[in-house]
């Protein structure tokens, strides 16, 4: 968990708030959010004060309000616990993990991959909770197929999106009039450069779907906006190839 920036600090009073120099219980803390406390949350008190350090919270959730008691021993001068104001946990994500795996795990030689369930991917912290605010673009574009021959040994090739066609996508996309320059990287990215300079990338999915709805309008591929898909500010297209199979292509920004 991630320490308080301010510590826990417990001192016993009597009726008139006055410090009782004598009282050295140990003061154990608790709380109330799904999470737990880190640190040493059993302190004994010297000279009436119980002083915390290194104390935090682990949370179970992004967001989670939580309160924090101190409580004394249970003897027969026992005092009621006492209740810290609400806080908030704050999660920070440190790393990427699929929340959906990729399936099918699978596949013969020839086969057209289609993931389903989609992959699901999130920002987590080290305890694996998700950090709501991340709102980066997330790119998956490597993918290693494991298949065994015909020996049973097994054997990986490395898989990167592409358009299904890419000398009839270059060949379309250069025909918009204000494109002057079509690339794509050895990962699959491909780099879109307008004549008035201007630069994104453009990302295809691994999935082509089959069938989906033929080129219209004399044209080898139809672009069709699908709104943006991927939350980061740009519309991304699903483009119609002549054979009827349809793509989804992921702008980003430069």
């Amino acid at each position: 968990g991630v320490a308080f920036t301010s510590q826990p600090v417990v001192r016993a009073l009597d009726a008139a708030d006055n410090l009782d120099l004598d009282f050295t219980e140990t003061i154990t803390l608790s709380t109330s959010g799904g999470g737990s406390l880190s640190g040493d949350v059993d302190i004994a008190a010297v000279a009436g004060v119980a002083t915390f350090a290194g104390v935090g919270y682990m949370a179970s959730a992004d967001k989670e309000s939580v309160t924090v008691s101190a409580d004394d021993e249970a003897t027969s001068g026992d005092f009621a616990p006492i209740t810290s104001s609400s806080l908030r946990s704050e999660v920070t994500a440190t790393r990427l993990v699929f929340q959906v795996q990729p399936t099918p795990r699978s596949a013969f030689s020839g086969d057209v991959l289609t993931f389903a369930p989609a992959l699901t991917v999130a920002a987590v912290d080290s305890a694996g909770v998700v950090d709501v605010d991340y709102t980066a673009s997330v790119n998956v574009n490597a993918v290693s197929l494991i298949t065994r021959n015909d020996v049973g040994a097994l054997m990986e090739q490395e898989m990167v999106p592409a358009p299904s066609d890419w000398l009839l996508f270059k060949t379309r996309v250069l025909k918009e009039g204000r494109v002057s320059r079509v690339s794509i990287d050895p990962r699959g990215v491909i780099t879109i450069r307008e004549t008035a300079g201007y630069e994104f990338r453009v990302l295809a999915d691994y999935a082509v779907i089959p069938n989906a709805v033929f080129s219209k309008e004399g044209r080898p591929i139809v672009f069709i906006n699908a709104g943006d898909l991927n939350a980061n500010g740009e519309d991304d297209y699903y483009s119609y190839y002549p054979n009827g199979d349809r793509q989804t292509l992921y702008v980003f920004p430069q």
